[in-house]
């Protein structure tokens, strides 16, 4: 399911590909009792279908680990691209020391910005460098992923 928010898919949405996908599911596994493919296994060795379990497992154990993106401090921010484009989130914040954290939401900045139109060019300015900044961060990570 967080893979599904991540990409921007609603909430009812992941909810309904993810049920679509469970009905599917049990489908192939009915039609498999019904047709006895199960009995096919007798002739797969051994470490095959025991590699097989293990790496189901394995990954099943990776996909619940938190993957940390990024450290943040004292005057920065984090949530700009859902506050840009109003999508869900695509990631959550932890903290791990006491901390002060300020919500601007869209709708707060937007009755901001009609008033005050420079104040609102600043932030969005200073949003923008920060998302170019981080960007050029991820396409290097990337390319040295393909060097190695």
């Amino acid at each position: 399911m967080i893979s599904e928010l991540q990409r921007g898919f609603s909430p009812a949405t992941a909810l309904l590909s993810m049920s679509l996908v469970a009905v599917m599911c049990g489908a192939v596994q009915v039609a498999s009792s019904l047709a006895k493919i199960g009995r096919l296994i007798k002739y797969m060795p051994y470490p095959v279908v025991s590699g097989f379990s293990t790496g189901v497992g394995v990954m099943i154990v990776i996909g619940q680990i938190p993957h940390h993106l990024a450290t943040i401090g004292k005057g920065d921010y984090f949530g700009e691209r859902s506050f840009l484009d109003r999508a869900p989130r695509s990631a959550d914040a932890v903290a791990d020391v006491e901390s002060e954290v300020h919500v601007l939401t869209r709708d707060h900045f937007d009755s901001i910005a009609a008033e005050h139109r420079m104040l609102a060019m600043n932030l969005l300015e200073g949003m923008a460098a920060a998302l170019a900044s981080r960007l050029r961060r991820t396409d290097q990570e990337l390319r040295s992923y393909q060097e190695n």
